[in-house]
């Protein structure tokens, strides 16, 4: 067949139209016979085509429902994760409440996305909200002590709480940072000089919920550094007093706030002198950093400007307060 062939249409047998095809084609010798082969017709309805599927009608509109659902429960996760910062909320059901609507829209966004087999902007809004509701709420509802677990690698890590005791003096940021025996709750320790050098005593954060040991302090004897200090001393003589700290258990204090309890150096006629932030290379004090000492302790220096007859006639003395909020003194000091 070439393009000057000519085309004739045909009548169909069912009033439609029928496809089309060639003429028979005229020669010198009369007209060609037409070869026998049957035309290959279509029928087009005498309606028109059938109308196309429409795929934004009732199937569509159900799929919509888990994208929809997903985004509300994410909504209501969030609104619970931010109700939880009152402690109405947050200390009762509201970490529970936040988990349960955010594992509720995570199933409801993987239904509506698989559903739709593309992208829904709800559905990923509502899994987006829930993931982050879920996680502060999931984070609420472990307990402290187990999430000093998870956190910091270590159960006893000290959440402090308290106020002092109204009838005591004290500062409430002092309170809560200073440290108290244990062992030596309504022990007189102030009569005479508690211990010799080289001993060991254990503490706990005063203001703790639940007092736990949380760290060993042992002072050893005092050391003459005035020849290696870069000045003389006014009083006559610098000793340095080695303070040694242990984390109980190991780590103990990385999440407690603290510091060195209030030292001096003490005579036996009630005298005392405090401190001195002088630096002497090899001595270094709790403000020049300390000495890490690789084993898990940690020692610093309290250096002491002082006579020699002080020396001679006292000690060293640091202050810890009791959970009632009163002072006690310990005492360091050579065996008679």
């Amino acid at each position: 067949m070439t393009a000057d062939e000519p085309w004739s249409r045909g009548g169909g047998a069912g009033g439609g139209d029928v496809g089309y095809s060639p003429a028979p084609r005229a020669t010198a010798e009369g007209v060609a016979p037409q070869e026998e082969a049957a035309p290959t017709a279509y029928v087009i309805p005498p309606d028109g085509p059938p109308p196309a599927l429409d795929r934004g009608s009732a199937a569509p509109a159900r799929s919509r429902l888990p994208a929809v659902l997903a985004l509300a429960l994410g909504g209501a996760a969030a609104l619970s994760c931010l109700l939880m910062l009152f402690d109405g909320w947050g200390q009762t059901a509201g970490p529970s409440v936040t988990v349960a609507l955010a594992v509720a829209a995570i199933a409801a966004g993987i239904v509506a996305l698989e559903g739709r087999g593309r992208r829904s902007a709800a559905a990923v809004a509502g899994v987006v909200m829930a993931l982050v509701a879920g996680v502060f709420g999931a984070a609420s509802a472990i307990a402290q002590p187990d999430l000093g677990v998870h956190v910091y690698g270590y159960a006893d890590c000290q959440l402090l709480s308290g106020t002092p005791p109204d009838d005591i003096d004290i500062d409430a940021d002092a309170y809560s940072s200073a440290f108290f025996a244990p062992d030596l709750v309504g022990v007189d320790t102030i009569a005479e000089p508690s211990f010799p050098y080289g001993r060991t005593i254990t503490v706990a954060p005063t203001a703790a919920m639940e007092p736990r040991d949380i760290a060993t302090f042992t002072v050893d004897a005092p050391v003459d550094v005035t020849d290696r200090a870069a000045a003389p001393p006014q009083n006559g003589v610098y000793v340095a007093v080695p303070v040694t700290m242990e984390a109980t258990p190991d780590g103990g204090l990385d999440c407690f706030s603290w510091t060195a309890p209030p030292s001096y150096w003490f005579v036996y006629d009630g005298d005392y002198t405090e401190y001195t932030t002088v630096s002497i290379p090899g001595y270094p004090t709790i403000e020049d950093g300390g000495r890490d000492n690789g084993d898990g302790t940690f020692t610093y220096y309290d250096i002491f400007d002082v006579s020699q007859e002080d020396v001679s006639n006292g000690g060293y003395e640091f202050d810890l307060v009791e959970p009632d909020g009163t002072i006690k003194s310990v005492f360091w000091a050579e065996t008679p």
